[in-house]
């Protein structure tokens, strides 16, 4: 017994023998409610956390109106807030990260602007907001004129003031922000001259017709357009402008935008585009800026492209004509035809990955073998692989054509009863290792979804 206490208290001496440079380091990845609840642990952790220079604020925490959140008493949310700046050592804050939660007890607004006043006087390099359904609540102008911010994070909450420079923003993040026109989140953009990352997850406000993004510095594009109420036939007559001409990567899934226009990438690497706006799958001029879209991507060297709606990409690019000469990986969630156009247009490709493939009746086996299959195609994963014959001939056909195959990856649907399950999987694994394959170094891996 003896033995295991001194173990106990070897062990709390090498972590309080630490540098406090180091252990605030450690604190600085904890909330600041447990950061300050370590003052209880000894003599030498009372005041660490009044070093710390990351500062992390959940209302979700305080479960109730007052908590006790300090030695000498209880406290509110916003007085632990008042109390935590009050007491800090350290002048600076690097990372402030604040989450209101609905029906938290907020004195006033008065109280958020302090906070964020007191942040940004004080240095802060990232700042992530988060106001759910705190409608009385806004952000203070001088935040979005902020010259140290780096990192900027902003959750429900709005809106844009007039006057917008953030000379050193390379991050913004903007989820379910509102706007009080289609020139705010502009005017939000260009007032980032150095900014590198862009992601954007949903556009809330209904009277909105278009969201432009136009930087020549972004790097990072991130856009997941849609929203939470179905609205009438009038609002989807929206439209997504794109204008990074220096953008790397590129993720944009699109639920609300009839019209998509874009200029050129010249430094695309990898896109990852998801086209399901139902009202307008049908719609010819839709269709004819998505065929643009795509045409503009044709440099890029990893692609992934789906759509909730496979007929909507057959008869849209039907009559397309783009060449993908840098195209090394692909991914599709598609069906065979539009699968046999994209490889007859990417001569390079060596990774392919079909998500998930609908109407495998309409397999047929094209006239002449694509030139990747025959001279670069090296992996091949098929998802959700159903049993199916023309899934079968589609196996085969891979394998009898793919000279340089090294691997296929398939997995299968898994449905009824198990020892159906498992009879159709032995028999499929005896059936595609009995295939004619032109690889000498062929690896089958056949796994369950």
């Amino acid at each position: 017994m003896e033995r295991s206490k001194r173990l106990v208290r070897a062990k709390s001496d090498r972590l309080s023998s630490l540098p406090d440079a180091v252990l605030c380091h450690i604190l600085s990845f904890l909330p600041t409610k447990l950061s300050v609840a370590t003052s209880i642990l000894a003599t030498r952790w009372r005041f660490l956390w009044a070093d710390v220079l990351n500062l992390d604020f959940d209302s979700a925490k305080h479960k109730q109106k007052y908590e006790m959140s300090f030695a000498d008493g209880k406290m509110s949310f916003a007085d632990t807030i008042n109390r935590v700046m009050l007491l800090r050592n350290v002048q600076d804050i690097n990372t402030f990260r604040l989450i209101i939660k609905k029906n938290t007890f907020i004195d006033d607004v008065r109280s958020l602007d302090t906070w964020i006043r007191n942040t940004i006087a004080r240095n802060v390099q990232a700042l992530d907001i988060h106001l759910f359904h705190q409608d009385g609540l806004t952000l203070p102008p001088c935040l979005f004129t902020c010259q140290t911010l780096v990192d900027l994070r902003l959750h429900f909450c709005g809106c844009v003031p007039d006057a917008v420079f953030l000379p050193n923003l390379k991050k913004l993040r903007l989820d379910s922000f509102r706007y009080e026109g289609d020139e705010k989140l502009q005017d939000l953009i260009s007032g980032c001259p150095v900014l590198e990352e862009l992601k954007i997850d949903t556009i809330i406000e209904h009277d909105l017709k278009s969201c432009v993004i136009s930087s020549p510095t972004i790097k990072w594009l991130t856009l997941n357009l849609y929203i939470s109420e179905p609205r009438e036939s009038d609002f989807w007559d929206y439209e997504l402008v794109i204008n990074t001409p220096e953008v790397r990567y590129l993720n944009v899934d699109n639920h609300i935008a009839q019209h998509i226009s874009t200029g050129t990438f010249n430094s695309l690497v990898e896109a990852n585009i998801c086209l399901c706006n139902d009202e307008v799958k049908d719609n010819v001029a839709y269709s004819s800026s998505v065929l643009e879209l795509v045409d503009k991507l044709c440099q890029v060297k990893r692609l992934r492209l789906s759509s909730c709606y496979t007929q909507f990409l057959d008869a849209t690019f039907a009559t397309a004509t783009s060449r993908f000469i840098n195209l090394t990986k692909l991914e599709l969630a598609a069906d065979w035809i539009f699968l046999l156009k994209f490889l007859e247009s990417a001569d390079n490709l060596q990774v392919l990955i079909i998500g998930e493939v609908y109407d495998v009746k309409y397999w047929t086996e094209p006239q002449h073998v694509p030139m990747c299959l025959s001279s670069h195609l090296r992996q091949v994963t098929i998802d959700s692989f159903g049993y199916s014959e023309d899934e079968f001939k589609t196996v085969s056909y891979f394998l009898r054509n793919g000279k340089v195959l090294n691997m296929m990856d398939i997995t299968s649907q898994e449905e009824g009863e198990i020892e159906s399950v498992l009879e159709a999987k032995f028999d499929a694994l005896r059936r595609i290792s009995e295939f004619e394959r032109q690889s000498v170094t062929f690896l089958l891996k056949y796994c369950d979804e």
